[in-house]
C-alpha cells in the first residue's frame, strides 16, 4: 500500500473532537499504513491529553489565516516544532507550525510535538479504559486499563526493550536478530516472537507471566539471563515480592488459561475487596460496600470484569448480598 502524506489540520479536527465521519475515517486509513503513522499519531495524541483544550474553535478558517501569515516575508516565526520523520518535508513542518500558531495564537495551551529521539515513547491507558496499540516493530499490544508501556530510546534499531506496568496481553513480532524483553516491575520476559500476558500491577505482591503460545524466559531483573526459566505453551510463572525463585506452573488447562486474560477475574476462595477493586478498575461505575465488614468475607467464581452487572449478580447471588445503583455508584448491601 502506498503511504500517502495526511494533512496536520485534519489530525488536529481528529484529537480536538471536532472530527467529522469522513475525517475519522481518512485519518484511520492513514493510521493502518504502517507503525511509523502510529507512532506519529500517539505523540500527538499524548500532547494532547497532557494540554486538553475544553473550548472549541473553527480549524479550517484559523489555519487559513494563519497559513497566510506563514506565507508572508514578515510573518513572524512560529513556536519552534519538529517535523516527523515519516513526512520529512518543508511543507509538513510547515503546516505543523502553522497549527500550533493557530492553537497558542487562540489561547490555548496544546502542543504538538514529535518526542527527541532521546525521549522515550509511552502509550498509556486511563481508568476503564482499554485500547489496542502496534509498536513500531509491528508487536501488538492490548493494554487493559491503567496499563503503560514505555520504549527504551531507540526502541527497534538494535534491541526491542520496553517498560509495563498494569496488565497486557502482547502478540510480539518474529525478530531473531532483535529479542522482545520486557521489564515490569522488577522481573524481565523475553523471547523472539509469541504470544503471553503479563500482569504487573502496582498494588499487588505479584508479578504474573502466562505464556500462551511459543516459548519465552522469565527471571528476577538484576540476575543472569543464564538463571531465567524457559516457559512453554500454556506454561504460568509467578514472581512474589521477596522471593528469590520463580514459581511455575506446567502446561495449564486450555479453559484456566483463557480465565486469565485480562478481563476476567479468577476468584479461588478470594476477598470481596480484591475483587472490587477489579471491577473498579474495568468500570466507569464506582461499586462500593455499604458495610465495609463484608470485605473479608470470600468467595469462589469468575467474572467478566467487562460486564458489570453480570459480575455484581454474580458476586450477590453467591454472597447473599443485594445491589443497588444511585446515580454512578453501586451499592452491595
Amino acid at each position: 500500500m502506498t503511504d500517502q502524506p495526511i494533512s496536520s489540520e485534519l489530525l488536529a479536527r481528529v484529537l480536538s473532537g471536532q472530527a467529522s465521519p469522513d475525517d475519522q475515517a481518512a485519518v484511520d486509513t492513514w493510521l493502518a499504513q504502517g507503525p511509523a503513522n502510529q507512532a506519529e499519531f500517539e505523540s500527538l495524541r499524548q500532547s494532547w491529553k497532557e494540554n486538553p483544550s475544553t473550548e472549541t474553535w473553527d480549524v479550517d478558517q484559523a489555519w487559513r489565516k494563519v497559513a497566510s501569515r506563514i506565507a508572508s516575508p514578515e510573518a513572524a516565526t512560529p513556536t519552534p516544532v519538529l517535523a516527523f520523520p515519516s513526512r520529512p518535508t518543508f511543507r509538513w513542518a510547515l503546516q505543523m507550525a502553522a497549527a500550533v500558531t493557530v492553537i497558542i495564537g487562540l489561547g490555548f495551551a496544546w502542543r504538538i510535538f514529535r518526542p527527541h529521539a532521546d525521549d522515550p515513547i509511552t502509550y498509556l491507558t486511563a481508568l476503564a479504559e482499554t485500547r489496542t496499540v502496534t509498536l513500531p516493530d509491528g508487536t501488538q499490544v492490548e493494554l487493559a486499563p491503567q496499563s503503560t508501556v514505555t520504549l527504551d530510546v531507540g526502541y527497534g534499531l538494535e534491541t526491542r526493550t520496553l517498560t509495563f506496568t498494569g496488565e497486557g496481553t502482547f502478540t510480539v513480532a518474529h525478530d531473531e536478530t532483535k529479542p522482545f524483553r520486557v521489564r515490569a516491575r522488577g522481573t524481565v520476559t523475553e523471547d523472539l516472537g509469541t504470544t503471553f500476558v503479563i500482569r504487573a500491577v502496582e498494588s499487588e505482591r505479584a508479578v504474573r507471566l502466562v505464556l500462551v503460545e511459543g516459548a519465552a524466559s522469565f527471571r528476577s531483573e538484576g540476575t543472569e539471563p543464564s538463571t531465567a526459566v524457559e516457559l512453554g505453551p500454556q506454561d504460568i510463572a509467578v514472581l512474589t515480592d521477596g522471593d528469590s525463585a520463580v514459581a511455575v506452573t506446567r502446561q495449564v488447562p486450555a479453559t484456566t488459561l483463557d480465565a486469565m486474560r485480562p478481563g476476567r477475574f479468577v476468584a479461588e476462595n478470594a476477598r470481596l475487596d480484591s475483587a472490587l477493586i477489579e471491577l473498579n478498575r474495568w468500570s466507569k461505575r464506582v461499586v462500593r460496600l455499604a458495610d465495609t465488614t463484608q470485605a473479608s468475607r470470600r468467595f469462589t467464581a469468575t467474572l467478566s470484569l467487562t460486564d458489570l452487572d453480570e459480575a455484581l449478580s454474580i458476586i450477590g447471588l453467591t454472597l447473599g448480598l443485594s445491589v443497588t445503583q444511585v446515580a454512578d455508584t453501586v451499592l452491595l448491601r
